[in-house]
Parts: C-alpha cells; sequence; structure tokens
C-alpha cells in the first residue's frame, strides 16, 4: 500500500501544459500552486501514488513527471494517455477491449438501466459488441438506444456506428457523449502529416502492413513505418506482430469510419482507394501462381490475411464500371475462393464480373467462364456446370491459346466423368494427352490422371487406378503441393485398404489428413474427413466411420457445398451400409454427435481413429533418416536402388507386385522423393556413409 494514500488528477480540463504542476498540487491538498520545485519538495518524503488521468494533450508537460519520479523515491504514477509520453520510466500498458463476456454484460447492464423490460439475445448482443470493437464506450451509448431499436435493428443501423452512438449522460465528459467526439479528441492531438496518413489508412479492411501502406500512400517504406509507429502511439491504430511475417496495423472499425469520414471531406479519397485497389490486384496476381507449388502454405495465408482488402479492392472496380480490373481479380482469387471461402458468398462476386465481361477478350471470359462452372459443380448443379465448361472450352478454342485450350479441356472431362459418361471422359483424356504431348504443363498432367484414375476405379480396375493415382502423386511430389499430393495419398489409401494393407493405408491417410489439417480451408477438411469415415467404413469402425460422415457432411453445408451426383449416390450407399451394421439407434447417436463436432474435433477424430502412426510432412532436401521405413521398405529401397524393376522386386522378395506398388509409394512418401533415382542416390549416399565410419 501507499502510507500517503493514492491521489486522483483528472486532467481532461486543463488546457494548458503548463498548468499540469498546479493541478497536481490542488489533489495534494496545499493550496495554491507553488513554483516548479515546490511540487517536488511536496513528495519528496512522501509515499503516495498519483493516477493522472487524460495525459495525451498535455505531453509537452511530461518531462515534470520524470523529474518528480527522479527524485521522490517512493512517488508511483498511472498515468492514462491515448499517446505514448516517451519517458524513460513509462512502461505502456495497453488497455484491451472487453471479452465477448464481459463485453455482453456490459450491453445488458446499460440497457437494462434504460429499459428494465429489456430482454436479451445473447448471441445478437456478442454480435452487436463485436461489431463495435467490445469497446466500453462503444457498448455503453448503443445500449442506450434499446428503447429506440429492437436488436435487430440496433445492429442494422450500426452499420454506420458514428452517426448512432451520441447522446451519453451529461454527468460525463463531452467528448464521451459520442463516439465521434471521443475519436476526435484523438484526431485534434496529430500533426497535419500524421492526420493525412491517417485519413489514408482507413480505405485498408482489415489491416495493412508497412509495405501495403508505403505502396497506396505513395511514400518510402521507413517513412511508412514511422508514420505507422506514431499513429500506435497515439492509439489510434492496433500493431500486432505476425508469425514469420512482418507487423501488421489495423484500425478498429469505428476509428476506420471516422478516418473515412474525414478522407471523404477532402479530394482524396478516389485517389487513395484506386491505389488501394491496383495495390491489392497486383498482390492477388503476384500469390496465384504460388497456391500450385512449394509456397502453397504462404500463399494460402497471404490470402486469408487479405481477405477483406481483395473483397474490397474487386467493389472499387465493380462500382466504377472497370471490367477489366474487375476480371483480373476475380480471376487471381478464384483458387483461393474454391478452397477457402462459402460459395454462397463468392457467387454472386463471379456472377456480378461476368455480367460485366462482355467487352473482354475471351481467354478472360474463358476463365470467368470456368469459374463459374466450378462453383456450379460445388454447388452439384451438374446440368449447368456442364454447359458453362462447354462454354468455356468454346471460347478457348477461340483463343488458339494451348494453355487455356488443355485447362478448359480438363475442367470439361472432370464434369463429363461426375456426371457418369465414362465413355465421352475417355475420348476427352485422349484429347488432353495428345495436347500436353505437344505442350507439357504439370499440374494438367497430373490432374489427367488423376481423372483416369477415377476413371479406372469406377470400373472395377482397382490395379490400374492405383498404379495412375501414384504416378499423379510423383508429379505432386514434383511441384511441391501439399495440396495435390494429400488427395492423391487418399485415393491410394482407400485403394491399399481394399486390399488388407491397414498399416499401409494408415501411413498415407494419416499423412494426408495432416497437410490438410496445414492448409486449412473447410472445404478441404471436408473432404478429407469424408475419406477419412470412407476408409473406417472398409474397416466396419462403422461408430467412428457414421460420426465422421456426419461431419463432414456439416463441413461441406457450412461452405455451400454440395456433391455431384455421382459422388451422392456413392456416398449414400456406404452410409447405407454402416446404418444396417450398426442398427438405427446407434447410428442415430453416431451420426448426431457427427453434426455439434467442428473441424477442429472432426480432424482430431479422423486422425486418431486412422491410427496411431506418426505423420510427416511433405520433406525438404536434406538428410531422410532410414527409421521413417519399415524393415521391408529398406529392403524395397535397396532393390530399387539396384536397378530392379516392381516385378523383379516382386520376385525376388517373393511378394504381390500390387504390395511392391505400394511399397515404392510409402518409401517415395516418407522419404519425400519423386523418383527411383532419387532413392537409389540416397541408397547408396547411405552406404559410403556406413563404410566412412
Amino acid at each position: 500500500g501507499f502510507a500517503d494514500g493514492v491521489r486522483f488528477v483528472d486532467l481532461a480540463p486543463v488546457g494548458n501544459p503548463s498548468l499540469v504542476e498546479a493541478a497536481i498540487l490542488r489533489s495534494l491538498t496545499t493550496g495554491e500552486a507553488g513554483a516548479h520545485d515546490r511540487l517536488q519538495r511536496q513528495l519528496r518524503s512522501a509515499n503516495t501514488l498519483l493516477v493522472l488521468d487524460n495525459f495525451e494533450h498535455l505531453a509537452l508537460a511530461a518531462p515534470l513527471l520524470s523529474d518528480v519520479l527522479a527524485e521522490c523515491p517512493s512517488v508511483r504514477m498511472i498515468v492514462t494517455s491515448r499517446r505514448a509520453l516517451r519517458l524513460r520510466w513509462e512502461h505502456e500498458w495497453p488497455v484491451a477491449p472487453l471479452s465477448d463476456a464481459a463485453a455482453a454484460e456490459l450491453f445488458i447492464e446499460r440497457a437494462t438501466a434504460r429499459d428494465p423490460s429489456f430482454a436479451a439475445d445473447r448471441r445478437a448482443i456478442i454480435a452487436i459488441c463485436e461489431r463495435l470493437d467490445r469497446l466500453p464506450l462503444a457498448i455503453e451509448l448503443a445500449a442506450a438506444r434499446v428503447k429506440t431499436f429492437s436488436i435487430g435493428g440496433l445492429a442494422h443501423a450500426l452499420e454506420r456506428p458514428l452517426a448512432l452512438l451520441t447522446g451519453g449522460g451529461v454527468d460525463t465528459p463531452v467528448r464521451h457523449r459520442a463516439l465521434r467526439d471521443a475519436i476526435a479528441w484523438s484526431y485534434e492531438l496529430l500533426s497535419p502529416a500524421q492526420r493525412s496518413l491517417f485519413e489514408q489508412i482507413g480505405v485498408f479492411v482489415g489491416g495493412c502492413s508497412v509495405d501495403d501502406v508505403a505502396a497506396v500512400v505513395g511514400m518510402a517504406p521507413d517513412r511508412a513505418a514511422a508514420g505507422l509507429a506514431g499513429l500506435v502511439d497515439e492509439s489510434l491504430l492496433v500493431g500486432t506482430a505476425v508469425a514469420q511475417r512482418a507487423s501488421r496495423f489495423r484500425m478498429l472499425e469505428t476509428v476506420r469510419e471516422f478516418a473515412l469520414e474525414r478522407l471523404t471531406g477532402s479530394d482524396g479519397l478516389e485517389k487513395v482507394r484506386r491505389a488501394h485497389a491496383m495495390h491489392f490486384l497486383r498482390s492477388a496476381e503476384r500469390l496465384r501462381p504460388l497456391l500450385f507449388g512449394k509456397d502453397e502454405l504462404t500463399a494460402y495465408a497471404a490470402f486469408e490475411t487479405e481477405h477483406d482488402n481483395l473483397h474490397a479492392a474487386l467493389r472499387f472496380f465493380l462500382d466504377h464500371g472497370d471490367a477489366e480490373h474487375s476480371a483480373r481479380v476475380a480471376i487471381a482469387l478464384s483458387r483461393y475462393w474454391h478452397t477457402h471461402c462459402h460459395l454462397v458468398e463468392v457467387e454472386p462476386w463471379v456472377e456480378e464480373v461476368r455480367a460485366a465481361s462482355d467487352t473482354l477478350d475471351a481467354t478472360t471470359r474463358a476463365q470467368l467462364t470456368a469459374l463459374a462452372g466450378q462453383i456450379a459443380r460445388e454447388r452439384a448443379e451438374g446440368a449447368r456446370a456442364l454447359a458453362l465448361f462447354e462454354e468455356a472450352l468454346t471460347l478457348a478454342r477461340m483463343t488458339g491459346d494451348p494453355s487455356r485450350i488443355m485447362s478448359s479441356v480438363k475442367d470439361l472431362t472432370w464434369q463429363v466423368f461426375a456426371s457418369g459418361d465414362n465413355a465421352r471422359a475417355k475420348a476427352l483424356l485422349e484429347e488432353l494427352r495428345s495436347l500436353l504431348d505437344e505442350r507439357d504443363d504439370p499440374n494438367i498432367r497430373r490432374m489427367m490422371l488423376a481423372i483416369r484414375g477415377d476413371v479406372a476405379r469406377s470400373e472395377g480396375e482397382l490395379d490400374k487406378a492405383r498404379q495412375l493415382f501414384i504416378e499423379a502423386n510423383e508429379l505432386a511430389r514434383r511441384m511441391g503441393s501439399r495440396r495435390y499430393l494429400a488427395h492423391g495419398l487418399q485415393a491410394v489409401a482407400e485403394l491399399v485398404e481394399l486390399e488388407g494393407d491397414h498399416r499401409g493405408a494408415s501411413v498415407l491417410a494419416r499423412d494426408a489428413l495432416v497437410m490438410f489439417r496445414e492448409l486449412g480451408g473447410r472445404y478441404c477438411l471436408a473432404e478429407s474427413i469424408g475419406d477419412a469415415a470412407r476408409l473406417l467404413a472398409i474397416r466396419r469402425e462403422d461408430a467412428t466411420a457414421a460420426t465422421l460422415f456426419s461431419a463432414a457432411e456439416e463441413l461441406r453445408h457450412s461452405v455451400g457445398m454440395l456433391l455431384t451426383a455421382r459422388v451422392q449416390q456413392e456416398l449414400d450407399e456406404r452410409v447405407a451400409a454402416v446404418r444396417a451394421r450398426l442398427g438405427e439407434p446407434r447410428f442415430t447417436t453416431a451420426w448426431t454427435g457427427g453434426r455439434a463436432l467442428g473441424a477442429e474435433a472432426a480432424l482430431a477424430l479422423a486422425l486418431s481413429s486412422i491410427g496411431a502412426v506418426p505423420s510427416r510432412e511433405l520433406p525438404v532436401a536434406g538428410d531422410r533418416p532410414a527409421a521413417a521405413l519399415t524393415k521391408r521398405e529398406l529392403e524395397v529401397a535397396q532393390l530399387v536402388a539396384g536397378g530392379l524393376t516392381n516385378p523383379q522386386i516382386a520376385r525376388e522378395l517373393v511378394i504381390g507386385e500390387r504390395t511392391v506398388d505400394t511399397h515404392v509409394e510409402n518409401v517415395l512418401h516418407k522419404l519425400g522423393f519423386s523418383s527411383r533415382a532419387q532413392v537409389a542416390a540416397w541408397v547408396t549416399e547411405r552406404r559410403l556413409r556406413a563404410e566412412a565410419r
């Protein structure tokens, strides 16, 4: 404790830094203010805590506090300020927004004080508090409106919170009676250069980096960094450290609205918004190719981080009738949209962009039409998807661009197969093979092999299907794509499971699940959990299979994804078999449990149920430990290094060729290799090291 007590000093009414000493002296009941050394004499032997409230507008008086602390060893201070004082004694303690629970309680308390009959809808209240950044002042001002608005009406009105959040109590400081006034209090303390930067940062939605600000505002990165740091010190920006990336900055939404209001009042809004839109268009186009290779994790994370900024850029171009740039943003976002976004959210964007695309070149229209086809496919609108892919191919042929034609043939082939027309799918696959012979594309070749594998599996040619999937996986490894490899591993796992190799299937399926967990995206998690359920159904682990089938269905619904008729029919047959074996009561219990599970819990259940086999990430170049391989796999690796083919290895070890295929696939996967030559090199290097020892 403090022997001489705690003294509270409200500095909000103090308009001049030279008057701070007098205000503190008055709190010490000394009567009138004296000379500068009088305060230090008064406090030199005191054991007291000074609470100095609202210091931000009196920053020039900060040296006074430093002098007092230096000469009065038993004095402590708590200083509230919206800006850092930059004293050597200073320890900053940022005041975080309220938790969801505390914010909701504050809202209910203040609303009930205004209207005793107020009925709390906790979920709606939490959403309102989130919209207000869980700021106490904003929550109190919003709660005061419950006599005027229903909760639903209040949520709608808060789309523009500054206009609504007024009318604080007459016994509160003037700047706390309206949220706009509270923000203006800090804004008025900024220098002209700081105000200009603050206003322009208002165009960013969901945050920005130093490089983003430098590019959009048009200043050197070091100046942008200094400007952002200054606004953080003024409590008008929030800075957060981002793992493996530069720091990120964001405005609370209420503060951002204030900044945009100020920018709207100037001539710069249109210019800054266009610069913002062009910057994020370029960012998306730079990131998109990275989604198909070894940098996909980084690229997906960047797309996820900039989701709101990218959509703001698209909205700007659409609102300005800029068809070309709108189309470029949509095409750049297409892969990210497909894996990480809700299709109901994406579909209106795509249709709006396509509606404005009539004047664009055939290549762009082909890409947009294919994107619409992909959405229709995932929405189980088979006939519409087929028509759109046919149209996209027609447009692609008009361009004469081999890459565009190959991509369109690939999309159409998959849809034709999904519709059940194997004969036409095979014809299209032959066309695709011919196109690839003329101009190879690893990703499209990988997809062609995967579709051929699907066709073979559907016709009962399981050996052929497995070999095709393995070839597709080798290409995925070469590309460095975890997503494609994970899909391929799951396809092989199911076939291996059907052969009775539970351990081999577990290795493949578990690693695929780990990869999907790293990649994120509810779309792919739904697929991977569904694949795990199929594997468990084959093993007759029916209760867990039913739970995971249900969880996968819930995840698909959460992103607006439906299955094609062919896949849905196959799924229905599997679920019906599980239901029959479990009996209705047990099946219903398992199914209900799956619906409530959630993505993370479902993934954890799938991983634990597949088998306690150590998972491995997609390896990078370097030393691969032999301990990763089983004894039999190590034997197979040594024979591969000796130049033996799979049939020769089968004869040498007196095992089936299909078993050898699986062992080779596991060796490649565990060691992170894409060819038998790499296995041979690894075996040789390992032998030389052993001889050297």
